[in-house]
């Protein structure tokens, strides 16, 4: 399943409008009456985790703020609130043409980058010509207002899965110029006050700079959240280290993980696997924002014949605004069910109910191996329910972050939607699913049985989370000699 995709050009021409042109009244509410036409209508289940009443009273503010004309930037901010509301991961808004040449072309912009590590912010680049915020400071506010508050504001504007924020951390960290823009509107300059390395305050105050349009559009382009799965449509990588107690598989993407070619993929790994003499397997599945979803796989590793996930559509009836829906209609839908389902999919009768089987069917042996799942905040959609599941059914020990997906039940279908005034453009989810699965963690995302606090950077022979895993397996070992 494709997500955060930015339908927009990213190349712009330098001749425009200027920046405080205005949408009219007229048009900010016709974009409004569409907007929440689908996410009240269309949307398989909206009020999983925000009651009707509350969502309608967010969207009756939001029409009288629209009673005045809007820029860009305003208008982006208000219905990315909106959207947000229905706290669905696959369901966002991307920017239009006018709002990337309002802040790449018209406004100023921080002086540094900044990475999101938990609920701290990092600078990544150095400030100043003579620096004294580097890289790897932690900021603690910038004008007055606190990393706590900044980022509860930029949290307001995008979307997860329920209460989950660690998602939400990963895809600000990738565009925290943006959502600073965004949330705050161009400021003149800043004052920025952070740690520095002996824990001392520090306070910076410092001009605004242009945005480097080069950096944006390499950042735009290297975006895992852009271009998961990568170019070269690997299904992943199984490492067997002599020097290690265990095998790593990494699959860091199941956005290619179907058909023969990735069955017969899966097979042969599984082969290598089972003759390993390690008792432990690790599953890396961080970065995973998800794809097919992976009864295959899971049945190697799940004894019993059981569905894995329920799921439905909502509104199968054409809705009042169908002409700015794309491929809107009830046969679009069993398609693309049909084809995130696969061969492993069985429909109901009446094409509304969808259950999804574990296909129990592997070439050679299961794996009786222990397994360990390793998940952070980008493990999203398909890559959070095969986690869930292995943990549910498999007995699988999770160590990391809280995953960035729902391990409960959430929507999805990937339908576009523009909007036909601002022509913001939209992803929004008519099938709702449910997994089946007894875990019970209130509205967040996966919670790890092990979790591992996410560090500023660091390298491959010093991963936290593997090292983690590691030592897991050794206690475990260890109890055994006992």
């Amino acid at each position: 399943m494709r997500l955060f995709l930015i339908l927009c050009v990213i190349t712009l021409p330098l001749i425009a409008d200027a920046q405080t042109r205005h949408y009219r009244v007229k048009q900010q509410l016709k974009d409004l009456d569409v907007l929440r036409e689908a996410l009240f209508d269309v949307t398989g289940k909206p009020f999983l985790y925000t009651s009707r009443s509350k969502l309608r009273a967010a969207f009756d503010s939001v029409a009288t703020d629209l009673q005045t004309p809007q820029t860009a930037r305003e208008l982006f901010t208000a219905f990315a609130f909106l959207t947000a509301q229905v706290k669905c991961g696959h369901t966002q808004i991307f920017m239009n043409g006018r709002l990337i040449r309002d802040y790449l072309i018209f406004s100023r912009t921080l002086p540094l980058q900044v990475k999101i590590v938990g609920e701290r912010m990092y600078a990544i680049t150095e400030v100043g010509k003579d620096p004294r915020i580097i890289k790897g400071n932690e900021i603690v506010s910038i004008n007055s207002k606190s990393a706590k508050d900044i980022l509860t504001k930029m949290y307001e504007l995008t979307s997860s899965d329920g209460d989950n924020i660690t998602l939400k951390q990963h895809y600000l960290s990738e565009s925290f110029n943006f959502f600073y823009f965004v949330a705050f509107g161009e400021q003149d300059s800043f004052l920025i006050k952070a740690l520095d390395d002996q824990n001392e305050e520090i306070e910076v105050n410092v001009a605004s700079v242009e945005t480097d349009i080069k950096a944006f559009n390499r950042s735009y382009k290297k975006s895992p959240f852009i271009t998961y799965g990568g170019s070269s449509k690997s299904f992943g990588k199984l490492v067997t280290d002599r020097s290690s107690p265990v095998q790593t598989w990494f699959l860091p993407s199941f956005k290619y993980a179907k058909g023969a070619k990735y069955h017969g993929y899966i097979d042969a790994n599984m082969r290598r696997i089972n003759k390993d003499e390690s008792e432990f397997l690790i599953l890396d599945l961080r970065g995973n924002l998800g794809g097919v979803i992976q009864t295959y796989l899971m049945g190697y590793f799940i004894a019993e014949q059981d569905h894995i996930a329920y799921m439905e559509i909502g509104n199968t009836e054409k809705p009042a605004y169908r002409q700015h829906y794309k491929r809107w209609s009830k046969s679009y839908l069993k398609v693309r069910l049909s084809s995130m389902l696969q061969d492993a999919s069985q429909l109901s009768a009446d094409s509304v109910g969808h259950f999804y089987q574990i296909l129990n069917r592997p070439q050679v042996e299961q794996c009786q191996k222990r397994l360990v799942v390793l998940v952070d905040g980008m493990t999203f959609s398909s890559g959070s329910n095969v986690a869930a599941n292995l943990k549910d059914k498999a007995g699988a020990i999770i160590i990391g972050e809280e995953t960035g997906g729902s391990y409960k039940h959430g929507n999805t279908g990937q339908l576009a939607l523009k909007l036909p005034k601002s022509k913001f453009q939209m992803v929004i989810n008519p099938v709702y699913y449910s997994n089946n699965v007894d875990l019970e963690m209130g509205s967040s995302g996966l919670i790890p049985d092990i979790l591992v606090d996410p560090r500023f950077e660091y390298s491959k022979n010093n991963d936290p989370f593997i090292n983690a895993a590691l030592d897991f397996i050794e206690r475990e070992k260890s109890k055994v000699g006992e």
